[in-house]
């Protein structure tokens, strides 16, 4: 695993075609701005694990179940 440190409006790319800008840092949050062809998929890994799309009423973080979807 590769790790990087950027502040806002720093970029990186991956490879030729996909392009990653930081937007903002917010607290616990970090906003990205992702550049990427078409064909490119790109999934959030919560989706991945299957974590709900709603949030936590309370917490406000998504729910997670603890197997990935199948």
């Amino acid at each position: 695993m590769l790790v990087l440190t950027r502040t806002p409006n720093l970029q990186l790319r991956l490879g030729r075609e996909i392009q990653i800008k930081v937007i903002k840092v917010d607290g616990d949050s970090v906003y990205l701005a992702i550049e990427a062809p078409k064909h490119a998929s790109i999934t959030r890994s919560m989706r991945v694990m299957g974590c709900a799309d709603d949030r936590d009423p309370i917490t406000k973080h998504a729910r997670c179940s603890a197997e990935p979807e199948k």
